[in-house]
C-alpha cells in the first residue's frame, strides 16, 4: 500500500512470499516518506491480543506466539536502551485497528481482510502472510518526526496454516511474530517487498532463497519452518543504534 501524500499518517508493511539476495546482507531501517528513521519515544511496547470479531476471543494461539517472541527480543535486545515489549494480559473485546495508540494484534481465521471490509475486493492478498501498520509523527525538520505513536499487527490464518511450534504441515506462529516485531522495532525487510517508501536512500531489490537466515528476510515462516530463530547481530545493531 502506497502513501497518499505528504500527510500520511499510517505506514503499512507487508510480508508476501518473496525471499532475499545476497548482496543485501545487512539489517535495514524502516523510514517516513520524509527520510526519519522509524523510533520510539516510550520505554515500553504494549502489545493487546484482540478477537478478529467483536465479543469475541483472540485465537487460542496468538498470545503464547506473541509471547515467545516478544521475550525473544527483549533478550536479544537486553545490552541496549531499546525499548522492551510487552504483551498485555487483559485482551481487547474487538478488533480495534486504528491510530488510538492501542497496539493491537490479530490472527484472522475466518477471512483475510480488513475488519471494516464489506465487499471481497477490499481483501488483503491471499499471499501476504502477516502485515504490521505503523502510525508514526510525520514532522519534517522536528525531532518528532518518525516517532511511533502506536501500531497494529495482523496475521492471515485463512491461507496459510499456522501452529505454535511449525511442522512441514504448518509455519510457525511464533516466527512471523519475530518478524512483525521486527518492523514494529523499526526494520524493514532487507530485500523486497519493500514499497517505495520504505527508505528513499536505497533502490528496490529481488531476492534470493541463498540469503542468511535474518528475522527480517520476508519468507522467514517458509524456509524456517518449525525451527527456532532469534535476531542476527546487524539487525540488534540496527536497532540500538537508534536508542544510543
Amino acid at each position: 500500500m502506497a502513501p497518499s501524500g505528504p500527510k500520511l499518517s499510517a505506514i503499512l508493511i507487508a510480508l508476501g512470499l518473496v525471499s532475499c539476495s545476497r548482496d543485501r546482507e545487512r539489517a535495514q531501517a524502516a523510514y517516513t516518506p520524509s527520510g526519519a528513521r522509524l523510533h520510539w519515544r516510550s520505554r515500553e511496547i504494549v502489545l493487546t491480543p484482540a478477537p478478529e470479531r467483536m465479543g469475541e476471543r483472540p485465537s487460542a494461539l496468538l498470545s503464547p506466539a506473541l509471547i515467545a517472541a516478544a521475550s525473544a527480543w527483549n533478550q536479544a535486545l537486553a545490552g541496549c536502551n531499546a525499548p522492551r515489549v510487552l504483551v498485555n494480559r487483559t485482551l481487547l473485546s474487538g478488533p480495534l485497528l486504528a491510530d488510538d495508540r492501542v497496539n493491537a494484534v490479530i490472527v484472522h481465521e475466518r477471512k483475510w481482510c480488513p475488519t471494516t471490509s464489506v465487499q471481497h475486493e477490499d481483501c488483503y492478498p491471499a499471499d501476504s502472510q502477516a502485515h504490521t501498520l505503523l502510525y508514526p509523527n510525520i514532522e519534517p525538520g522536528s525531532a518528532k518526526d518518525g516517532e511511533l505513536r502506536g501500531i497494529d499487527i495482523e496475521v492471515n490464518a485463512v491461507d496459510y496454516h499456522w501452529s505454535t511450534s511449525g511442522s512441514k504441515d504448518s509455519l510457525n506462529l511464533r516466527t512471523i511474530f519475530m518478524h512483525e516485531l521486527g518492523h514494529v522495532l523499526g526494520l524493514d525487510h532487507p530485500c523486497g517487498p519493500n514499497t517505495e517508501w520504505s527508505n528513499k536512500k536505497r533502490p528496490l531489490v529481488a531476492c534470493e532463497p541463498n540469503a542468511p537466515l535474518w528475522i527480517m528476510r520476508s519468507d522467514i515462516a517458509f524456509v524456517t519452518q518449525g525451527n527456532s530463530v532469534s535476531p542476527s547481530q546487524a539487525e540488534v545493531d540496527a536497532i540500538c543504534e537508534l536508542y544510543p
